[in-house]
């Protein structure tokens, strides 16, 4: 029996003519039924999915299903409104908050520029009422959280389903009696805390840091689709002893590649080495600044036993590669053009600490000059992230390589404690490095080494190592330390 549409409805349902398996759906939805093996956001004459009509029509163990298959809470009709418009109007609070569960946004406008608010004013006074009443909870919450940013605000109400019923922004006792469907559904759930919340405007996430964040995604390309352009030479350049970075192609954009400059044997120790790119994949997903290297994408091999990361395109290699391997391309250096690029790197580190990362390996290695006059900061790979309590989160543990020394704060070369100051340490060192043409310290480890002469001396001593370390750098810099 085909379920009657309420009268005023903001909108008419469509229809699909013909006998195919997309029209019979949409009929069963308006029957309450469902037919598996059907695309769920198929579309009819003014296209509107079976969600759509689901919603409208009230019908949540449909809605259930349709969103259980994916179906999309925020798919345009041709008249803009979309199921949460559907949802509001129909006054079934439960039914909405599942929509916006799902990812449902109430920000949005039909063609007549009304929102899902609009739609419940017209649903009848009483439903109408109470639906905004509900939608007034969200936005109250979310608004809450914002100010706040308090994670346990979030865990106490981490689902507008919670706010049905009359519950308050702070989750207090949901009405309704014990036996409730409600009140059921509330006791079963065992399962932690989510990571990712909706209330009506956007998905977003808590990070480590117990800061919001909207979620986003990157791609991931298979090797098939890295490609050498025909009409441009190989390039590729050391990023750091373990790891390079090569001039591709991905999906006609010019991009560069990272990975280890190495295949190590099964159970070699080096294989460690490549959760640096893990690390840095990490970090790099979530920051977003002008002068940080953008990640694009990330390769993973058939077997998953190898990362590759796919960054915007470097054009002139690393600074270290242009200061001390490519010099001879690069005669003349001005010195306006100097500042200009050592003042990027500089934006990029504050906005590193500003939000509470000390990168610990700033070097020319790190900088890549991406443009003329265009320098962004990289390597992120042994970057820490400061947590509540002044502890820092290391995300893989592997040691400061040797080969970077030169660069390195001594407590960060002691494995101690590593501020912002260090930070400002190594790129007084670059700065130097630039303006004299040579690695601060002398010439920086082999791959092979375990760093400068000197350093390894002063290192080796491990009686006194911060006395010793500071006392070489005295040595070479002729400052005292």
């Amino acid at each position: 029996m085909a379920h009657t549409v309420p009268v005023p409805c903001p909108v008419e349902l469509g229809t699909l003519k013909n006998e195919s398996l997309e029209a019979r759906l949409h009929e069963y939805v308006r029957q309450g039924n469902y037919v598996k093996g059907i695309s769920v956001d198929t579309i009819n004459s003014l296209g509107q999915t079976p969600l759509f009509t689901a919603s409208l029509l009230g019908l949540g163990k449909l809605v259930d299903i349709l969103l259980d298959y994916g179906s999309d809470p925020n798919h345009r009709c041709y008249d803009g409104s979309t199921p949460v418009h559907a949802a509001a109007f129909s006054g079934d609070q439960l039914l909405l908050s599942k929509l916006l569960d799902a990812g449902g946004d109430l920000r949005v406008h039909d063609k007549n520029g009304k929102n899902p608010q609009s739609w419940a004013l017209t649903a009848g006074k009483e439903a109408g009422s109470q639906m905004l009443e509900f939608i007034q909870r969200c936005t109250v919450h979310m608004q809450a959280a914002l100010q706040s940013s308090s994670f346990d605000l979030l865990r106490k109400v981490d689902s507008p389903r919670t706010l049905v019923g009359g519950q308050s922004k702070f989750g207090g006792i949901t009405q309704g009696t014990a036996g409730s469907p409600l009140k059921r559904f509330l006791r079963s759930r065992t399962s932690p805390t989510p990571s990712i919340f909706s209330f009506g405007y956007g998905k977003f996430c808590l990070t480590a840091r117990k800061q919001l964040g909207y979620l986003a995604s990157l791609p991931v390309v298979a090797e098939k689709e890295l490609v050498q352009a025909d009409d441009e030479p190989t390039c590729s350049f050391q990023t750091g002893p373990y790891m390079v970075m090569t001039n591709l192609m991905w999906r006609g954009s010019p991009v560069t590649v990272k990975e280890m400059n190495t295949k190590p044997h099964q159970h070699c120790s080096k294989l460690r080495f490549s959760d640096l790119l893990l690390a840095e994949q990490e970090h790099s997903s979530k920051l977003r600044h002008p002068h940080l290297l953008q990640l694009m994408a990330v390769c993973l091999s058939l077997d998953l036993e190898r990362t590759r990361l796919v960054f915007e395109r470097v054009n002139f290699g690393s600074l270290y590669s242009i200061l001390h391997e490519q010099r001879s391309e690069f005669l003349v250096m001005h010195l306006e053009t100097i500042v200009h690029l050592l003042l990027q790197v500089s934006d990029a580190l504050r906005f590193l600490h500003l939000s509470g990362f000390v990168h610990r390996t700033v070097s020319s290695y790190a900088v890549a000059i991406v443009l003329p006059g265009e320098a962004k900061l990289t390597n992120l790979e042994h970057m820490i992230e400061s947590k509540d309590g002044g502890e820092h989160s290391d995300l893989t543990r592997v040691p400061i390589p040797p080969q970077l020394y030169n660069w390195c704060a001594p407590e960060v070369i002691l494995e101690k404690a590593a501020t912002t100051r260090s930070d400002i340490y190594s790129f007084c060192a670059v700065m130097q490095e630039v303006l004299t043409e040579a690695v601060p310290l002398g010439r920086p480890g082999r791959v092979s080494g375990e760093g400068p002469p000197g350093l390894r001396a002063a290192l080796g001593t491990r009686r006194q190592p911060a006395q010793a370390l500071l006392q070489h750098r005295e040595d070479r810099l002729g400052v005292p330390a």
